[in-house]
């Protein structure tokens, strides 16, 4: 009986000391003492902490005191529900098959994880221990040699590992690796590749696509596609070759250079809350998100990524005897953040990029460009609703948010709206001979096609917009787009009069203005026929000149990157 209490005694010890007090549940409601205190604010030496009779365990009881987003997603295997659950979110897989795993997750955007990192001193004997996410792996490949050597350039300059807390070691080491490391911008293999047997490969049917990838920047090297592997897939060849991929690449190489140093690390996949390139569910965001701050972060990040294949891929670092995100060089990622998609959903967590098969799915459908009944639009994953709660017991401030544009800008957005473009593209488009016009005088550029959800994106507040913002309309009877019937006051003279002058075989070129935009419209009776239209018009000029006799001397301007269709 005494071996058997030595044993358990020293058991806890060791919990305590490598996975600290992090663990411990007081109260016995099943949830830490840590999450009750930083994520759910509940009170962690009371099972029941509003005295209701239901238990601060209970998958809705956890949101009676703070303020949660609500999600039911459905994304592309694999799949893992052992480890959707963190600091950040909770989530259960309410169905799973072969094309789609759907899944209710509860994100919690305000929790002070992230501020809670006390660093460890003693990480070097604390954490010897945690072999599974220290040892080398097929990706994340170091070994003593790499790791002599690493120590040896860090100590070149001026970062010496035995004398600095955990924390200090991975921000230190973070931000030494994207300065000493070349980013490879252009290419993008690593979801076409996978591991049979124990070795890297292009994963069958992807071959084509991995070599569009490895050619895009060829120019810059010279290497064979297996040595680009070492460039951009493996975590040893990019330490000596001092270069990293996007993102699921650099993630490889902390782990393996981090590893190496003796910080457990390890692969999160993420993605946004929501399918930005789905109109209907970033509207979900704009009407149903009422907290001002929220809304409006989740609107900033999800913009950039409304027209092409997003995801995500960091780490989490065991720091302060727990498991922290690391973004790149930055500790403590939070959940909500509008340089990151807004509000990230936790996927899947794996050891080693090389224990997780992408290519089967992600990766082909990516390569492909794959559509289907599930996923509509470019990404692998949709969400099927989208809500908030404030919980009775919490106290969150809302207070109106004023979205302040650049005080430099005052030159005018515009809009674009045109007929849908048909494979194959014509040679003309409206969108662009107005943006050969206006491309000097014009700040951000959008082009869209006539319909609903694009119209609502410039009305609803979608897209940012102010006064004097200028939208383009171009129809023509052998095109069947028209302006959504929500939207005809838009118009400077009513649709029937307009058609009725295109059937007559005029072209119709017009000037107004409505809910403060600038409207300029062209109409032909063929689609061609918009181009030299729009070329001779005298109505650009005019906007132009109205705007420079309403605006205010400013600096000069930086380019921004257009949006195009």
């Amino acid at each position: 009986m005494k071996i058997v209490t030595l044993f358990i005694l020293v058991s806890c010890a060791f919990i305590c000391s490598v996975y600290g007090a992090n663990q411990i549940d007081s109260d016995g409601d099943g949830l830490s003492d840590f999450q009750e205190i930083h994520k759910y604010l509940t009170d962690p030496s009371k099972k029941d902490s509003d005295n209701d009779g239901v238990s601060d365990g209970d998958w809705n009881e956890r949101r009676e005191y703070t303020y949660t987003i609500r999600t039911i997603l459905q994304y592309l295997p694999p799949y893992n529900d052992a480890v959707l659950n963190d600091d950040f979110q909770d989530a259960r897989v309410l169905e799973k098959a072969n094309e789609c795993i759907e899944v209710e997750v509860i994100h919690y955007p305000f929790s002070m994880a992230p501020n809670s990192i006390q660093p460890n001193p003693n990480w070097q004997k604390d954490y010897c221990k945690m072999t599974e996410y220290l040892k080398p792996r097929l990706a994340a490949n170091w070994d003593e040699q790499m790791k002599k050597d690493l120590l040896a350039e860090l100590k070149a300059d001026g970062i010496v590992i035995n004398k600095l807390n955990d924390k200090q070691v991975v921000n230190q080491v973070s931000a030494w690796l994207m300065k000493k490391s070349r980013y490879l911008p252009k290419v993008f293999t690593t979801y076409y590749t996978y591991f049979p047997q124990g070795t890297a490969a292009v994963y069958p049917g992807l071959e084509s696509a991995f070599e569009r990838e490895f050619k895009r920047d060829c120019e810059n090297y010279d290497w064979t596609i297996d040595e680009h592997l070492e460039h951009e897939l493996f975590g040893k060849g990019m330490f000596y070759n001092k270069t990293h991929g996007s993102c699921t690449s650099f993630a490889v190489y902390l782990t393996t250079v981090l590893r190496a140093l003796g910080i457990p690390t390890r692969i999160v996949m993420a993605c946004p809350a929501i399918d930005a390139s789905n109109a209907k569910q970033l509207l979900m965001v704009k009407e149903r998100i009422t907290h001002n701050r929220t809304r409006e972060t989740m609107l900033e990040g999800l913009r950039s990524s409304a027209s092409g294949f997003s995801n995500h891929t960091l780490n989490e670092v065991y720091v302060g005897n727990r498991w922290h995100r690391l973004n790149y060089s930055k500790l403590a990622q939070p959940i909500l953040d509008a340089r990151l998609f807004g509000l990230l959903t936790h996927l899947y967590t794996v050891n080693d990029l090389s224990e997780i098969e992408l290519a089967a799915t992600w990766g082909w459908r990516y390569a492909k460009g794959e559509r289907d009944a599930y996923f509509k639009h470019n990404n692998p994953y949709t969400a099927i609703t989208l809500s908030e709660r404030f919980g009775p017991h919490a106290n969150i401030p809302n207070p109106p948010l004023v979205v302040k544009r650049p005080t430099s800008n005052t030159k005018p957005d515009i809009f674009i709206m045109e007929p849908q473009r048909h494979l194959p593209i014509p040679e003309f488009t409206v969108w662009n001979e107005v943006i050969e016009i206006t491309k000097e005088w014009t700040f951000n550029k959008t082009g869209r096609p006539h319909s609903d959800d694009h119209y609502d994106f410039i009305f609803k507040g979608i897209w940012t917009v102010k006064p004097g913002d200028i939208i383009v309309l171009a129809f023509s009877l052998d095109t069947k787009e028209r302006i959504p019937q929500a939207y005809e006051d838009v118009l400077p003279r009513p649709w029937p009069e307009i058609e009725a002058s295109l059937k007559q075989g005029k072209s119709v070129e017009l000037m107004g203005k409505a809910r403060g935009f600038n409207i300029i419209l062209f109409a032909a009776p063929k689609r061609e026929q918009l181009q030299p239209l729009i070329r001779k018009s005298k109505l650009f000029e005019s906007v132009k000149k109205s705007g420079e006799e309403n605006s205010h001397p400013r600096e000069s301007e930086s380019p921004k990157n257009r949006k195009k269709l």
